[in-house]
């Protein structure tokens, strides 16, 4: 088989200009776990995956989050070369280039998919990816006891004995097999979104404050307090920018400030040396609870009674 018989023709893709929040709602909407980016001419220029989505900390364009490598594969690649890239890339959809365009994509549940029932063998080297070692487990547990089955099947045909039905007790040993892979998908993909949170956390903690940016947030302000507003959202971040995770801002207590890094930290600063002489106060508070759990910390510049 090869890519153009396994891939999804009907492909969900968005423009370099759709926000992120837009994004995610189709990855949901449809179930699926990316989307290409194309350009007003149909060009492929990206793909926005779900752990992309998980690193920002703020809405963005495709054209700000998206991985502008994208691997692709021609329609004639076979599910040894799609199973081999999966592995080696560490990726989950491959958009499908013919003649320059993109005639669809493969994702990982599309090759798992075909292996339970064909006998293909993915490429196995010493740095499988999860996807490989599961496409290797399917092989070995259905597409080998298919095979068996199949012989059996044909040799008691052969001498006349019927076929056994199928037992409950099988059906629900490949269901209990379906699960723990979907469990370790799962497991993995976090392993791999907390890593992208740990890399992005120390990133931001070696930013600085840009003058521009500065200017840019206090402009933010005064138009807040033109509309009638009496705080101003100034800039938000993972509370693992805090030394503590957040846990003097949530709870809250006197030493808060003391935790903070990066931007955060010289917005603070520079509150403290120019806006709070002029009667401007800043909090700072939990904006969001993923999970019941506290998540982004918010600073907020505050002018009103």
């Amino acid at each position: 088989m090869k890519a153009r018989d396994i891939m999804t023709a009907s492909v969900v893709s968005v423009d370099p200009d759709r926000p992120s929040g837009d994004i995610a709602k189709l990855l949901l909407e449809h179930g699926i776990g990316a989307v290409p980016v194309v350009d007003s001419r149909g060009n492929l220029v990206g793909i926005v995956s779900e752990k992309d989505l998980l690193a920002g900390e703020e809405a963005k364009p495709a054209c700000a989050v998206m991985t502008g490598s994208v691997v692709t594969v021609p329609g004639e690649a076979d599910l040894r070369t799609i199973a081999g890239l999966f592995a080696r890339h560490e990726i989950g959809h491959l958009p499908v280039i013919e003649n320059g365009r993109m005639v669809g994509i493969v994702s990982r549940t599309d090759l798992a998919r075909v292996v339970a029932s064909y006998e293909c063998r993915p490429p196995r080297t010493d740095a499988l990816s999860l996807l490989s070692r599961a496409v290797a487990s399917l092989e070995d547990r259905f597409v080998r006891g298919q095979t068996e089955e199949r012989r059996a099947e044909e040799r008691q045909a052969e001498a006349g004995s019927p076929v056994p039905p199928p037992s409950a007790a099988n059906f629900r040993h490949l269901v209990e097999e379906s699960e723990e892979s979907a469990l370790r998908q799962r497991q993995e993909d976090a392993r791999i979104a907390a890593e992208r949170q740990r890399q992005e956390v120390a990133r931001l903690a070696e930013r600085r404050l840009a003058e521009e940016r500065w200017h840019e947030m206090l402009e933010g302000a005064r138009r807040a307090a033109e509309r009638g507003e009496t705080e101003f959202l100034l800039i938000t971040f993972p509370n693992g920018l805090c030394t503590d995770g957040g846990r003097a801002v949530n709870a809250p207590e006197a030493d808060w400030p003391q935790t903070l890094r990066g931007e955060p930290a010289d917005a603070y600063r520079r509150w403290e040396v120019e806006l709070k002489p002029q009667g401007f106060r800043l909090s700072a508070r939990v904006v969001d609870f993923p999970g019941g759990l506290p998540g982004d910390i918010g600073l907020f510049l505050v002018w009103g009674r």
